[in-house]
């Protein structure tokens, strides 16, 4: 069960939760409060963030992989101007969540031995992108506009809205 604040009130305005029910079938769920549940840090595998370090780019990980999607931003970045709808997607060796550190030291293009982000994007689309329908050489679509990023309280969740995606 993960509550969700979709309004960063601090009060939870829904709760999502996975159940099986075939076609056509009816079933009842009673949901009860029970003691609150501190999590560890190494207990969770999934996190997301926006990153400062570029501008307002969003990156999120599982335990598996990560990935970054650009922001709106870059489009006006001085050093190196960039309009695209490019998600990166960076393999890992670790079941660790790393993120942080890569961004702390600036160094995620090369893998010394947890993986890297081995895309060098400059005019190609990344692993994965957004377009119009025209072939993949044409203009691709603007940078996204992050618009948040949710806490859900659960240590493999991460809710974000990426508008146009």
């Amino acid at each position: 069960m993960q509550p969700v604040d979709l309004n960063d009130d601090g009060v939870f305005d829904e709760v999502i939760f996975q159940a099986d029910i075939a076609p056509r079938a009816t079933r009842t769920f009673t949901l009860s409060a029970g003691p609150r549940q501190i999590h560890t840090k190494d207990q969770f595998k999934a996190y997301g963030r926006f990153v400062r370090e570029r501008r307002d780019d969003f990156a999120w990980e599982n335990d598996r992989v990560a990935h970054r999607m650009y922001g709106k931003a870059l489009e006006t970045w001085a050093q190196e101007p960039l309009t695209s709808s490019a998600v990166d997607v960076w393999f890992k060796r670790t079941r660790r969540l790393l993120i942080n550190e890569w961004y702390m030291v600036d160094d995620y293009h090369r893998d010394l031995g947890e993986g890297a982000d081995l895309y060098f994007r400059r005019r190609s689309r990344a692993a994965a992108a957004t377009g119009s329908g025209r072939p993949a050489s044409s203009t691709p679509r603007r940078t996204s506009s992050i618009r948040r990023c949710w806490r859900t309280g659960r240590p493999r969740d991460v809710r974000v809205d990426l508008p146009g995606v």
